[in-house]
Formats: C-alpha cells, structure tokens, sequence
C-alpha cells in the first residue's frame, strides 16, 4: 500500500519546491511558504464527455510518468459531485542543505544524502466539478503550475482520444480514408482549460502571453445605440463582444488596449485568449470571484501529513476545500461556455 509521508521539519521531504538544492534554515528568521487556491475550468472536446476523461486519469493511478524533466504521479479519488486528486512531482536530486545559526552567531552548512530509495516530491491537491469541469488547484512556490498540470492532463485526454479513435476505426466495416476523415471529425479537439481571474490579477497573467488571439466581454455597461437592436427589444439576455487580434500586432500595445478597456467600462466578466512564449494556449476568464479561493501557510497543509495514496480522497485538506467550493457554489455549478 503506497504511502506519502510529509514532515515539516525533515529536510529530506520538506520544504520541497523552495530552491535547488533544498535549504532549510535553523534560527533565522524566514518568510512562510504560502499555498493557495486558484479557480479553473475544464472543457472536453467532441466525442469525449467529463466523465469518460476523469474515468481515464483513475486508470493511470500511481503509473510514473515523465513530464518535462520530472515523473509525475496522479491520484484520483470522489465524494459525491466532485473528483478530488492528487498531482505529485518527483525530484531527481540526491541531496539537501541546511544553514544553522550557532550559540557564538555564525553560519555552518551541512549537506545531506537522501536516504536510500527516497525522493524529494512537491504535491498537489486539487478538485474537479463532475458536472461542470470547474475546480481548484493547491499550488505553493515552485511546485506543479496549473498550466503545466492542464498542459499534462490535456496529453492525457490526447492519449484517450487516440484510443477511442483506434477503436472506432477496428468497428468501421472497412479501413477507407473517409472513415478516418469521419471518426477523426467525431473525435476532433482537444482539453482546454481556464484560469478563473480577477480583473486586478490580469495584467500579471497577460504579461505571460506574447501573442493575444481574442478578447471576449460582456457589454452590459457599455452604452449601445437602442435603434440598433430595436427588432429584438425585450429578447436579449446578454450581449457579448468578441474582439479578434491581428497577430502581428504588438503584443503590448494589445494588452494595453484590454486593460483599459476593463478599467474603463469596469468590465468583470470576458475571457482573453493567446499564447505563451512555449505557443501554449492560455485562457483567462475574468469574473467576479476571490483573487484566489484561499490563502494557507505550507506547514498548515505539510504538518506531519501521511497521506494514504490508495485513499487520497481521506485528506484532510480536502475538507477545507470542499469548503470553499459550497461558499462559491454559483461559480463552480456554473458551466464553461
């Protein structure tokens, strides 16, 4: 039975994700290691629903995958509407420091070994609406980013898709090019995640993107001409604007432009769509909700925590954020469109 053990005094498990290599530091006086909640979005393409791809990440539980330069394990658990999961990321390195303050004021730095057959990890919790694919996702400084997590989880559901393609293919009657032009159309997309934002957090995360694709708003506080809808008076629920970006555009200049637009017509909810240096597609989804859904100090969550890896949805902290999710229950029963 696999077990995770976490202490928040043993250098050779904690503080895991503070540096490279891992110092701990006796008797001085540091900062505290935050954790915190963010909000995001999952949306499957066709063919797949939520459940058939959260049925697939349970049937890679506790397989070591490699992703980027670390291997990677994943751990998927439920109670009632929400899948509750555990993403950790295993370390390469053989060794930790430690700096120590001595009785006469001076410094010593003593390196360790690792024990045989131990590994430093960085974890994650997270949680994923069942129906609507929202969730939250635990992150602290260094460890697994929530784009590098959707970035693993989309070549997951990749993987899926491959094999439901494969599978319709073996029932097609014959192997003809445009049964695969077919199958291939009803299996077409792919995962596309979102970041739950507030309008004061979005200049940091635009700063990420160095191409915009699109800008999307609600237009409730922009005045618009009444003749032009005149015809549908009394039928419209929302007006949405979608604003297309030419790609060669600065990618300042853009950014810019949207801030201001936000600030100008106080605009809380739109999404903004582009692209990382790495050509990553990155969806922000501005909307009325929390900067982030909760901010703890790292040992509130690494205390001497044994984590039951074939049980992970036993977690405590697990508690805490179903919490969270019940006290904003209108963002994650909502639906992503």
């Amino acid at each position: 039975m696999p077990w995770l053990i976490v202490y928040k005094s043993a250098p050779a498990v904690w503080p895991v994700g503070c540096g490279d290599p891992l110092v701990s530091i006796q008797g001085l006086e540091t900062s505290v290691m935050q954790a915190r909640l963010f909000g995001f979005g999952f949306k499957v393409a066709k063919g797949i629903s939520l459940s058939d791809f959260l049925a697939h990440l349970s049937t890679i539980k506790g397989t070591q995958i490699r992703f980027g330069s670390h291997d990677r394990l994943l751990y998927l658990g439920e109670r009632n509407a929400y899948a509750l999961g555990l993403f950790l990321t295993i370390k390469d390195q053989r060794k930790t420091c430690e700096i120590l303050k001595t009785l006469h004021g001076q410094y010593t730095i003593a390196v360790r070994d690792l024990e045989q057959g131990s590994n430093l990890v960085d974890f994650n919790f997270f949680l994923i609406n069942k129906n609507t694919g929202r969730g939250l996702y635990q992150h602290y400084h260094n460890s697994c980013s929530l784009n590098q997590f959707g970035t693993f989880c989309r070549r997951q559901y990749d993987d899926l898709k491959d094999a439901k393609v494969e599978e319709a293919l073996a029932e097609c009657a014959r192997d003809t090019l445009q049964n695969r032009k077919r199958v291939k159309f009803e299996f077409a997309g792919t995962l596309r995640w979102e970041m739950l934002v507030r309008e004061e957090g979005l200049d940091d995360l635009m700063a990420q993107l160095f191409t915009f694709k699109v800008f999307e708003f609600d237009v409730s506080t922009i005045t618009i001409p009444d003749e032009g809808y005149a015809p549908l008076n009394g039928c419209i629920k929302k007006d949405t604007r979608r604003l297309r970006f030419e790609p060669k555009v600065d990618a300042g200049s853009i950014r810019s432009g949207i801030s201001w637009l936000i600030r100008k017509y106080k605009i809380t909810k739109g999404k903004v769509i582009g692209k990382d240096e790495d050509g990553i597609e990155q969806i922000f989804r501005l909307m009325e909700n929390p900067r982030s859904f909760g901010n703890y100090e790292y040992e509130e969550i690494a205390d001497e925590t044994v984590l039951n890896l074939d049980n992970i949805e036993e977690s405590s902290f697990f508690n805490e954020m179903l919490q969270v999710v019940e006290k904003n229950r209108p963002i994650f029963e909502a639906d992503l469109d």
